[in-house]
């Protein structure tokens, strides 16, 4: 395999891959000395990203009311979120984009003891040596009074390596940068462009420290058996030992690869959490070592409510975060860009031991006071043969709505059309014999109980329209065109009654 050289002022180094195996207790090899700097001068002159952008201001950012967050400066937007639990405060670590330009990426933060009330701090991480182009996803961990952050290289080669780094800090708010740097390199049978989001962890059982990294073998028996994530185990941070594959996706579609992992331990129970095709897929299994088996309902998001990564929140709770991707051309069937918003997910653990992603109560948008709609009698609409609706005039565009759906035997589809005006609106719909739920022209399936009556909490702030079905399921999209003020509720072929309805404006 090609090597590649770096040399930046904290000192020299090169990597080259070595060997793992799924047996391997081969020690991670790192080399240190001095190197000619030829290579990467002529990659440095060929493929050179300007540095990070830093006059992203974390004073001008907003301090409540954190749903859906974006940054204030209009060319920044918040990408892959890396959230933290330790000593009463929950931090959110996350990728600050910059005009969704895939590259020149850094980590930004913030935190909060009461998941009300926040503080943001100056970047954590930054590009600061020559070969980095991008600082990628990753995860922190505290160890004996230190915060470590492991983090993705992105180097300036035109994609073609990707390895571990990691950096330490003892307040978890500043961080520096530690030698050797790469820690980590892809083994020489492992993609070294596909190396990436270390995801690190404590298991009392073995009494070592694990890292779960996304990558790909360059070569299988089946494609099918080439997507991955490679384990690596450790008892203190920092020598690492290559143990194989932890996990595979199975799938041959596309890109396949389980991005921005996250695995932990929730009353007896290893869930794997992994991002693929756009949604955040999990797996969950009594034992560390597998397997892990997919649930019935298995996908905690959607399209547009991607990478949710989890950490706890004082004893019994777990959050979850996310980002929403962007629209080009601000459109409505416009395709997904990196870099939007951040969004919060509570988990919730059923009897079954099968999770499921909902609203969190602390971080709904705040409530105008000044308008307030509530009907205790129900609204029911009934057309055996064809499509009818009730409709609800001036309904705010940026707004909570609540009800109970009542279905009184089969329909087609029922639901409501939001945002309804002349040039269009949004179609949430609910199919119980498809178990499917639809929000403009994205989808959830496998969502059960349709049939019968079960509770919509719906929240339109913006481009934003995020909806939580029975506390059970959400579903998300970006649907920035459509500003009509009506609310249509609707059944085809069937009767439905829509119960307590509740509408109240979001403060601007």
């Amino acid at each position: 395999m090609e090597n590649y050289q770096c040399n930046a002022s904290s000192g020299s180094h090169s990597w080259r891959s070595n060997s793992c195996t799924g047996t391997s207790e081969k020690k991670v090899q790192t080399f240190t000395g001095i190197r000619k700097l030829l290579g990467w001068v002529l990659i440095l002159f060929f493929s050179c990203t300007p540095a990070f952008r830093e006059n992203f201001e974390p004073s001008v950012q907003p301090v409540e009311d954190l749903q859906y967050f974006k940054p204030q400066e209009e060319k920044y937007f918040a990408g892959d979120p890396m959230p933290f639990f330790h000593e009463g405060i929950f931090h959110v670590y996350w990728l600050l984009d910059y005009n969704h330009v895939p590259a020149g990426h850094a980590w930004a933060h913030f935190s909060t003891a009461d998941l009300q009330h926040w503080t943001h701090h100056p970047l954590a991480l930054t590009i600061t040596l020559p070969f980095e182009k991008s600082i990628c996803t990753g995860s922190v961990i505290f160890h004996n009074g230190l915060y470590y952050a492991f983090y993705a290289t992105r180097t300036q080669d035109n994609g073609r390596t990707e390895f571990v780094s990691y950096a330490k800090s003892s307040d978890g708010i500043s961080f520096i940068k530690q030698q050797p740097n790469p820690l980590i390199i892809a083994p020489q049978e492992y993609e070294s462009a596909h190396f990436r989001d270390p995801h690190v962890f404590y298991d009392d059982s073995s009494k070592k420290f694990h890292m779960l990294i996304t990558t790909a073998l360059r070569k299988a028996d089946l494609e099918k058996n080439r997507y991955c994530l490679l384990r690596y185990t450790s008892k203190d941070l920092i020598h690492w030992t290559c143990q194989g594959p932890f996990y595979y996706t199975g799938s041959d579609k596309g890109f396949a690869y389980p991005e921005c992992p996250d695995l932990f331990k929730w009353n007896g129970w290893y869930y794997l959490l992994f991002k693929i095709y756009g949604g955040t897929y999990y797996r969950m299994s009594h034992s560390l070592n597998g397997p892990f088996v997919a649930p019935p309902s298995d996908n905690l998001s959607n399209d547009y409510a991607m990478v949710l990564k989890t950490a706890p929140f004082g004893e019994q709770r777990r959050i979850a975060v996310g980002f929403i991707p962007s629209r080009a051309g601000n459109k409505d069937d416009g395709q997904w860009t990196y870099g939007g918003n951040l969004v919060f997910r509570e988990l919730v653990q059923k009897a079954d031991g099968t999770l499921a992603a909902v609203f969190c109560e602390e971080m709904m948008p705040a409530i105008d006071s000044g308008f307030h709609y509530e009907v205790q009698e129900e609204y029911c609409v009934d057309s055996p043969d064809r499509f009818a609706y009730y409709a609800l005039k001036n309904v705010p565009v940026n707004a909570r709505i609540r009800m109970k759906v009542d279905p009184m035997g089969p329909n087609t589809s029922t639901g409501m059309l939001l945002r309804y005006g002349e040039r269009g609106f949004y179609e949430l719909s609910f199919d119980a014999a498809a178990n499917k739920v639809n929000l403009g022209n994205t989808s959830i399936e496998r969502v059960k109980g349709l049939d019968v009556p079960f509770e919509v909490d719906v929240v339109m702030k913006h481009d934003i329209i995020d909806v939580c079905i029975d506390r059970r399921r959400c579903i998300l999209n970006r649907c920035p065109e459509q500003k009509g003020n009506q609310l249509l509720l609707f059944v085809h072929n069937g009767k439905v009654s829509f119960k307590n309805l509740i509408i109240e404006k979001l403060k601007e």
